[in-house]
C-alpha cells in the first residue's frame, strides 16, 4: 500500500511545473494582449495630450489658455506682458 502512495506521488512530481508553466504562459498572453490594444487606441497619448496643451500654454504665454493648432508660440496679446496698463511712468502725472 505505501510503495502505491509513493508512486502516485512521483507521478505528479512534475505536474505543479507543467500547471506553472501553463499559467506563466497565459499570462505572458493576455499581458501583450492588452499592451497591444493600449498602444493600437493611443490611451496614453490621450491622457496626456489634454492637459499638456494648458501646460504648454502656461510655460510659453503665462496663461492657461492651449496653444492652438500647430501654433509654436503665444498669440499676439495673450501674455500677461503685452497687455496695456493702466500705470503711469511718471510720478505725480
Amino acid at each position: 500500500m505505501k510503495t502505491q502512495i509513493n508512486e502516485s506521488i512521483k507521478n505528479q512530481s512534475g505536474q505543479i511545473v507543467v500547471e506553472n508553466l501553463l499559467l506563466l504562459v497565459l499570462m505572458v498572453g493576455i499581458t501583450s494582449l492588452a499592451f497591444s490594444t493600449l498602444r493600437q487606441q493611443e490611451v496614453v497619448k490621450s491622457l496626456l495630450r489634454a492637459p499638456w496643451g494648458k501646460l504648454s500654454g502656461m510655460i510659453q504665454c503665462g496663461t492657461w489658455s492651449k496653444l492652438e493648432n500647430g501654433q509654436r508660440s503665444c498669440a499676439a496679446g495673450n501674455h500677461p506682458m503685452s497687455r496695456d496698463r493702466n500705470i503711469s511712468l511718471k510720478p505725480g502725472g
